[in-house]
């Protein structure tokens, strides 16, 4: 599971924007958790996207308000 801020959350792969090669698996992942096409958008654009944009890809499970965020975990981790 994977919990995003709406508020302060930004996500993205910076490294094409930087001259950089992406390594170390994270664009393979990236593309199981959010489809081929996104996930090369993503890689190639180096374009920031915010928390719901995260969530409507499947990037994220739920975004969240920063103030409930805590809270919502919280509540996740001690179900019974």
């Amino acid at each position: 599971m994977r919990y995003a801020s709406r508020e302060h959350a930004v996500f993205g792969r910076p490294e094409v924007g930087g001259g950089i090669l992406p390594g170390g698996g994270g664009t393979e992942h990236l593309s199981r958790l959010i489809g081929r096409d996104r996930a090369l958008e993503a890689i190639l654009s180096s374009d920031d996207y915010d928390a719901d944009t995260a969530e409507r890809y499947g990037w994220v499970t739920r975004a969240v308000a920063d103030a409930e965020l805590d809270g919502f975990v919280d509540g996740m981790a001690t179900r019974p």
